[in-house]
């Protein structure tokens, strides 16, 4: 397989990545702040409204907090399968897909590090604002080390199984 498609084929991966990642990241986010609303509500009779009022925030909120993930999610999946799939190009007679993820994982750590060295000084500024830093970066962090790590594993089984 040409190099040129592999690194194709690694791009579109990591935005596929990207995608699934921030929709999950999304899903369970909204669960979680659903669950805690109903169990923060203080008349354990009124279960029932509570429900109601987080059916509602996830019908008015869903779009706009799956627009708002998904487009940082895709261009992460996008710049990391790209540079994924040019690793992967240079080293793959050599590479295994255990390697591969090992790959994947390297750049992902490293596009996470740069991120929480241009963001987390702007979000714990002078407050404590542990909360802001699990929801805004630590919680997508760990979702695109996951997400890429996959994309290293799949790359590396592409080069392999195409007989590079």
């Amino acid at each position: 397989m040409p190099a040129s498609r592999l690194i194709g084929r690694s791009t579109l991966r990591g935005a596929v990545a990207g995608i699934v990642s921030a929709l999950a990241y999304t899903v369970l986010t909204m669960l979680a702040l659903g669950v805690l609303q109903i169990i923060s509500n203080n008349p354990p009779d009124r279960l029932f409204e509570a429900s109601l009022g987080v059916l509602g925030a996830a019908i008015c909120v869903g779009p706009f907090a799956l627009m708002i993930g998904l487009v940082p999610g895709v261009t992460v999946g996008l710049l990391g399968g790209f540079l994924i799939g040019l690793v992967v190009a240079a080293v793959r007679p050599h590479l295994t897909q255990r390697r591969g993820a090992v790959v994947g994982l390297v750049v992902a750590a490293v596009l996470v590090i740069l991120a929480h060295l241009l963001w987390v000084p702007a979000i714990l500024d002078k407050d404590d604002r542990l909360a802001y830093y699990l929801f805004w970066l630590a919680g997508p962090s760990v979702m695109a080390l996951m997400g890429l790590t996959w994309v290293g594993w799949s790359a590396a089984g592409t080069a392999v199984s195409e007989g590079t």
